[in-house]
């Protein structure tokens, strides 16, 4: 069976594609440009920029050019947040794997640094890879300490 796809809903989706990924610095798209973009009649587009001006997902500047709105914004900081949240996860059962087999001052040192070093997910083998190189330091650093006091 043949999907029916709803050609407004695309169009809208196609406006917000190009808004968010097109117009990375936020410079803003005029209506002409982007509907060429599009393949649609200005006033087309320009009914469908109301609609989602009006919803929260497009702005329209002073200077007549459209952004990406609040509403996408929002969209976006919760993904980050997602992603973070599910990255912290990870670090944390990490850290807890970690801080059993080395000292505890050590593991306080490392769930610092992890709680406090935020990035994207695709570069979580990395910051694995430096709380496993900073674990061997600390440690290097403890027990060279440790001897030299005794």
């Amino acid at each position: 069976m043949k999907d029916t796809l709803v050609q407004s809903v695309k169009k809208a989706a196609g406006i917000i594609d190009i808004l968010v990924f097109s117009d990375i610095e936020n410079g803003g798209i005029g209506l002409f440009d982007m509907a060429r973009q599009l393949g649609l009649k200005p006033n087309t587009l320009h009914n469908l920029l109301k609609t989602l001006v009006h919803c929260g997902y497009v702005e329209q500047r002073p200077d007549s050019k459209y952004v990406a709105g609040p509403k996408c914004k929002a969209i976006g900081t919760v993904n980050i947040y997602a992603a973070n949240t599910a990255l912290n996860k990870a670090m944390r059962s990490k850290v807890t794997e970690l801080s059993k087999k080395i000292d505890s001052k050590l593991a306080g040192a490392l769930g610092c640094y992890a709680s406090l070093y935020r990035c994207g997910e695709g570069k979580q083998k990395n910051i694995l890879d430096e709380l496993k190189k900073m674990a061997g330091i600390l440690k290097d650093e403890l027990f060279r300490g440790s001897r030299g006091s005794k």
